[in-house]
């Protein structure tokens, strides 16, 4: 640090700046590390809303998918044939536990829509309706 004792006003306002400068300096740092922390907290709390979103829609599509190839598996366990398989829709019900997502079945050359739902490891059937079509 330099001395103002033996230097005259001029050069005393200047030695006054290069003395807050580094002081300057350091609320520049302390600054621009706010800004790093909210930049990174801003990047946490946007992954966060992004992935859990994400999490809750890969995990019941994942149910649903898991639902439609084990009724699937099991409509040709069952003597069904792969051709008479006219759609398989999973779905998610109001209802509670394994039940809530299920699947509806729909067959060639039957008016019945029928919904089964997988239990654990075995598939089973929960009701049918009667279609109004001819």
């Amino acid at each position: 640090m330099l001395g103002i004792s033996y230097v005259s006003l001029p050069f005393l306002h200047l030695k006054i700046i290069i003395m807050t400068v580094p002081t300057l300096t350091w609320y520049i740092q302390v600054k621009d590390d706010k800004r790093k922390i909210m930049k990174k907290t801003i990047l946490i709390v946007i992954t966060i809303l992004v992935l859990i979103p994400s999490a809750i829609w890969g995990y019941i599509t994942f149910r649903k998918h898991s639902a439609e190839e084990a009724v699937h598996e099991y409509l040709l366990k069952k003597g069904t044939e792969e051709s008479n398989i006219v759609s398989l829709e999973p779905f998610i019900a109001n209802l509670s536990g394994s039940e809530n997502y299920m699947v509806a079945v729909r067959l060639k050359d039957d008016g019945n829509v029928y919904y089964y739902y997988k239990d654990g490891g075995e598939v089973k059937l929960e009701s049918s309706t009667i279609s109004q079509l001819p």
